[in-house]
């Protein structure tokens, strides 16, 4: 895996960075893995820890809450929720992010959206929070990647 960083319009701090299939857990009750991602987004509140996910959430949790339930309002609703959290900052996919993703998708053999978390979470040296199990074997060993009951019980 290329160690080439490239920079962003955004300041390199370490944030955990939460891929969508985290978010959808937690926002849906009947998810298997809802108490866990729950659980690890009341306690990343609790202590004013600081969370990224890249603009690209925004569909891909809309599209995964409205494909499982139904509900579109519900849907768009969950989305702009996430969007009044303060703790969360949400990262444009500008052209250097998207270049190291295509790395990062080619050398790994990610899908392109979830190289994009991956990418985001090495550029802020931060640590992965996924469920999704390609993204946890895949990433490159400068990630930290870890599913919320794993991150839960090592913190």
């Amino acid at each position: 895996m290329p160690r080439q960083r490239y920079e962003s319009n955004v300041a390199n701090s370490a944030t955990m960075v939460i891929d969508a299939s985290v978010w959808v857990a937690a926002l849906l009750t009947n998810d298997v893995h809802h108490d866990a991602s729950a659980t690890l987004l009341r306690t990343l509140v609790q202590r004013k820890q600081q969370a990224a996910a890249p603009v690209l959430a925004w569909p891909e949790i809309a599209g995964a809450i409205a494909r499982r339930t139904g509900d579109n309002e519900l849907a768009k609703a969950a989305v702009a929720f996430l969007n009044r959290q303060a703790w969360l900052e949400y990262v444009p996919l500008d052209e250097p992010l998207a270049r190291y993703a295509i790395a990062i998708a080619t050398e790994q053999r990610l899908r392109g959206a979830d190289a994009v978390y991956v990418a985001l979470a090495s550029q802020r040296d931060g640590m992965l929070i996924t469920l999704d199990r390609e993204m946890l074997e895949r990433a490159p060993t400068s990630v930290t990647a870890r599913t919320p009951i794993d991150w839960l019980h090592n913190t």
